[in-house]
């Protein structure tokens, strides 16, 4: 009985290295729509830096869980099932994160753009129907059309600049960054 248990735990790890595989090697292939860097049409993603945090997180969360997985098959009693499951719950959690990062994307062409978010179809919107940019206290750009938040741009998100820029010259950002 133990051992099935054991082995269930075993091929939830294997499973959540796959999709870190699978999801790492979807996110280096070129996105469907070519707009990333061809003329004035670019692409804005989360941070880098958030993608490769999640990583490590996931990294040591399955690291972590197959050392409590050795030290419980050769008998150490300190080891529990509930650092199994705290340490699959951890990579998980990492994962999760580390899949939204590498799914999300702004899309901004010369005269549109479209948001693209894990599990939901892909939002358009014209630069003419676009209400207002509030520019945050810490450099965020929040875009509002269709009287809502369409999407918030963080400041360390890659392109941030250029979409600054976009925006300033169509005349929707008024004030300094």
């Amino acid at each position: 009985m133990m051992e099935g248990k054991m082995f269930k735990y075993l091929i939830y790890a294997f499973t959540m290295s796959f999709i870190c595989i699978l999801v790492n090697f979807l996110h280096e292939r070129p996105f469907a729509g070519g707009t990333e860097g061809i003329g004035t049409s670019y692409v804005v993603k989360p941070p880098s830096a958030l993608k490769f945090v999640y990583l490590a997180l996931f990294l040591t969360g399955l690291f972590l869980f197959f050392f409590f997985f050795f030290l419980r098959m050769i008998g150490n009693p300190s080891a529990t099932v509930g650092h199994l499951r705290a340490f699959l719950v951890i990579a998980g959690i990492g994962l999760a994160v580390m899949i939204f990062a590498a799914n999300s994307r702004l899309c901004v062409s010369e005269d549109s753009m479209e948001l693209h978010r894990l599990m939901m179809p892909p939002r358009t919107v014209l630069f003419s129907e676009i209400e207002r940019v509030e520019v945050g206290k810490k450099g965020q750009l929040t875009v509002y059309a269709g009287g809502s938040r369409f999407c918030t741009v963080d400041l360390l998100s890659d392109n941030y600049d250029r979409f600054f820029e976009t925006l300033k010259k169509k005349g929707l950002i008024n004030n300094q960054k």
